[in-house]
């Protein structure tokens, strides 16, 4: 039998290791800023004066334990140079730029959201006719309803969120309501959820409160209207295509698994977007708008237009 050798060691907390610290605010011109930094490899000084830098290496079957110490000293060399030192550190990260990778990433970002990747201080986005106008939106558990509130904020208008599982939810009394993005199949009403959104939708066409419908929204929107909609192999997840959209090519972000596909007979009124397979990509009509795709994401390139075009069309 092998025999093994214990082991001892002291353990503690790692405390600021793998977490983030962050200063936000407003300049006295009233232009947001945000700074932020993980705080791996990073120095705390306590109140008694002791500065404690944590770094550590992966213990592995091949490990040498000379190698690894090489590695944790090398880690904290930055740091450990810092402090024990008077002379300027100079320029550094220049000597690692190349001018083609620079050219690669600006061109990569061409072809993605402007409003994502710039500093979103530009107030030519707000449409004057949108602002202070008022917008619930239904959270269907996904994280991209946070995209959308924060770019339907940026463009003027007062949003409130609500879950889909909220009994007290009203539709009255707002402008607009969206129906959010989410994960599920909009075709099983014997999901509690599905059943839920398919009721706050019919009542939404029913009351003819604006609507704007993303994704998993849009969806249950076109089942609503007789559609139908069906899943896709492969899914759609975070790719980017070209599309017809109103009879312009957009680029737009897809995420979903299901599509709903062109009816024979399209519903009175309603102008349908679509691909040449048949996929649906958009619906619109006086009351309401929806997109398979996620206008708020990063790979919408013109997302802010979009979104505010549909916005000002139901709301006028």
């Amino acid at each position: 039998m092998p025999s093994f050798r214990e082991v001892r060691a002291e353990t503690e907390s790692r405390r600021y290791y793998s977490s983030a610290l962050l200063i936000t605010g407003f300049e006295d011109d009233g232009e947001e800023f945000l700074d932020s930094a993980i705080t791996i490899r990073t120095m705390e000084v306590t109140p008694g004066g002791h500065a404690v830098i944590r770094t550590g290496s992966s213990i592995v079957r091949d490990s040498v334990p000379d190698r690894e110490c090489l590695e944790v000293r090398a880690k904290a060399e930055g740091l450990l140079t810092a402090i024990t030192t008077v002379r300027p550190p100079g320029r550094f990260l220049d000597r690692f730029v190349d001018p083609s990778v620079t050219e690669l990433l600006h061109r990569r970002n061409e072809h993605l959201s402007g409003f994502w990747t710039g500093r979103q201080h530009d107030d030519r986005a707000v449409a004057p006719q949108l602002v202070g106008r008022t917008v619930l939106i239904i959270d269907n558990e996904d994280q991209f309803t946070e995209m959308l509130r924060h770019t339907i904020e940026h463009l003027g208008l007062k949003v409130t969120m609500s879950g889909y599982r909220d009994p007290g939810i009203c539709l009255d009394g707002h402008d607009l309501v969206l129906l959010g993005p989410g994960p599920g199949d909009p075709n099983d009403l014997s999901s509690p959820k599905m059943a839920r959104l398919h009721e706050l939708t019919r009542a939404l066409l029913d009351s003819g409160t604006p609507l704007l419908a993303v994704c998993l929204g849009h969806q249950i929107l076109s089942r609503c209207l007789g559609l139908t909609v069906a899943a896709v192999d492969p899914p759609r997840q975070g790719v980017q295509e070209t599309v017809d959209l109103f009879g312009r090519r957009e680029a737009v972000g897809f995420y979903n698994t299901f599509f709903a596909g062109v009816p024979d007979t399209p519903p009175p009124g309603v102008e349908i977007a679509a691909e040449p397979d048949g996929r649906v990509v958009a619906l619109r009509s006086a009351r309401f708008c929806s997109f398979q795709f996620h206008v708020e994401s990063v790979l919408t390139a013109n997302s802010v237009a979009i979104l505010r075009e549909a916005l000002v069309g139901l709301l006028r």
